[in-house]
């Protein structure tokens, strides 16, 4: 079970790079799809392999909020790299 769990974590921690990366590239799921349909499947993926991986975790409760609490305060500090970096797509077909 704790393999899965970090397995789920690692494609977590990953998948915002792969998913900037479909969607400025346009990869669809299958021809015939439409592009914004591939988009929110890209999107909702990682939010459910977190799902999942909270349903895993062998954390209790308490220490899942201090450990959610270190995990906001980071991504506080990685939005502005990620602001950048949607900056630097061009395309507001590609943001949306």
């Amino acid at each position: 079970m704790n393999i899965i769990f970090r397995f789920l974590l690692t494609l977590n921690s990953t998948s915002l790079l792969l998913i900037i990366f479909l969607i400025k590239e346009k990869y669809v799921l299958w021809q015939g799809v439409s592009e914004y349909l591939s988009y929110i499947v890209y999107v909702i993926s990682p939010i459910l392999m977190t799902y999942l991986s909270i349903l895993l975790s062998p954390v209790e409760v308490p220490e899942m909020q201090l450990a959610a609490k270190r995990i906001i305060e980071r991504l506080r500090c990685d939005a502005e790299q990620f602001q950048g970096l949607l900056i630097s797509v061009g395309e507001q077909e590609t943001i949306l």
